[in-house]
C-alpha cells in the first residue's frame, strides 16, 4: 500500500484517502480484510486461507475475491503490483 495514503478503519469498512488525487475510497469488510492482511510476507494462498476462516467461503472463491480486490486497488493506483502477491499463483 502506498505510504502516503491515509487509512481509517471503521467497524466493517476501511476508508482510504488518496492525498495526491484528493479522493476517498471505501473498502467493504472483505476488501478491507484482504488489504489489512497484505503485509508483503503472506502469499495470496495464505491470505485466502485466512479469508476462508474469517468469512466461511470456499478457497477458490477467496482467491477470486483476492485477485479482484488487488486488480481494483492497482487500477486505482492505491497499491502497486509489487505490493500485491498476485504473481504467486498466476
Amino acid at each position: 500500500m502506498r505510504r502516503d495514503l491515509l487509512v481509517e478503519q471503521f467497524d466493517d469498512q476501511v476508508l482510504l484517502f488518496d492525498p495526491c488525487n484528493n479522493l476517498p475510497y471505501v473498502l467493504n469488510h472483505v476488501a478491507a480484510f484482504i488489504l489489512m492482511n497484505t503485509d508483503g510476507e503472506k502469499n495470496q494462498e495464505e491470505i485466502a486461507e485466512r479469508l476462508c476462516q474469517r468469512f466461511d467461503v470456499d478457497f477458490h472463491q477467496a482467491l477470486a475475491d483476492i485477485r479482484g480486490v488487488y486488480k481494483d486497488l492497482i487500477r486505482k493506483g492505491l497499491i502497486t503490483g509489487e505490493d500485491s502477491p498476485l504473481q504467486s499463483a498466476e
